[in-house]
């Protein structure tokens, strides 16, 4: 891996980080799985709460946890949605044809972007963008149908980046109990990886009407393998020293 962390991460954690990325290295089509970012996370921030009961707290006391951990992963989140809005960009930019039909969508990443950041900085009221979230997630199924994969995947992880700042659930809550198939992940760094490693050869917007048959997509080893290293050797330690406001 190239570079080294600032600062050392716990022990635990920075073997961990090891251990996945010889993972990654050998099966890059994998990436990391929920249970491997789950239990680094722990490993990090031992009592984070991922479950979604943040959310249910919030709405029931008008009050979101946002202590050292939360909020250090919080910028986790937004590091991830971040290094992916080139793609965004490179597709969705005004006045490019490829962003035609796009209205107030062309901004949407960054819009959700800044909103979660504020919540972060405390300079919104976490209710206040939770009442927001509705209509980004409207605005984000609308640009599905007029964006490739990639560049959808781009908005979407800028969504579930402030779904889970404002205490959505991350990973399934019972992992053990789950069907066979079942793959939900709601974790913003799985969504900006896949921006980053596939490439879409539909028509814009054909892959969501192909859905779930949206096919074909082109798998990139190279890319997938630079996001997972920026990932697990700048990200991690970088949000793990941030501080709350």
């Amino acid at each position: 891996m190239k570079g080294t962390p600032p600062k050392p991460l716990p022990i635990k954690a920075q073997l961990l980080v090891n251990k996945i990325w010889q993972e990654v290295q050998a099966q890059p089509e994998t990436g990391v799985s929920p249970e491997r970012r789950d239990a680094l996370y722990r490993a990090i921030w031992p009592d984070i709460d991922l479950s979604g009961a943040r959310r249910e707290a919030m709405l029931q006391d008008d009050e979101l946890l946002l202590d050292l951990a939360h909020t250090q992963f919080g910028h986790l989140a937004v590091a991830a949605a971040n290094h992916v809005l080139p793609i965004w960009d490179r597709f969705a930019t005004p006045g490019q044809k490829t962003g035609k039909g796009m209205g107030q969508e062309v901004r949407l990443p960054r819009w959700i972007l800044e909103i979660a950041q504020d919540v972060l900085k405390e300079r919104i009221e976490p209710l206040k963008a939770w009442e927001m979230l509705g209509d980004f997630y409207d605005l984000v199924t609308e640009t599905a149908s007029l964006v490739p994969y990639p560049v959808w995947c781009v908005a979407n992880s800028a969504y579930k980046t402030l779904s889970v700042i404002l205490g959505g659930e991350c990973f399934p809550s019972a992992r053990d109990q789950q069907s066979a198939g079942d793959t939900s992940d709601d974790d913003p760094v799985t969504i900006a990886a896949s921006a980053c490693v596939w490439d879409d050869l539909n028509a814009p917007g054909e892959w969501w009407s192909m859905y779930p048959n949206h096919q074909p997509f082109q798998f990139s080893a190279e890319r997938a393998l630079g996001f997972w290293e920026w990932w697990l050797v700048t990200a991690i330690p970088a949000a793990s020293q941030k501080f709350p406001r």
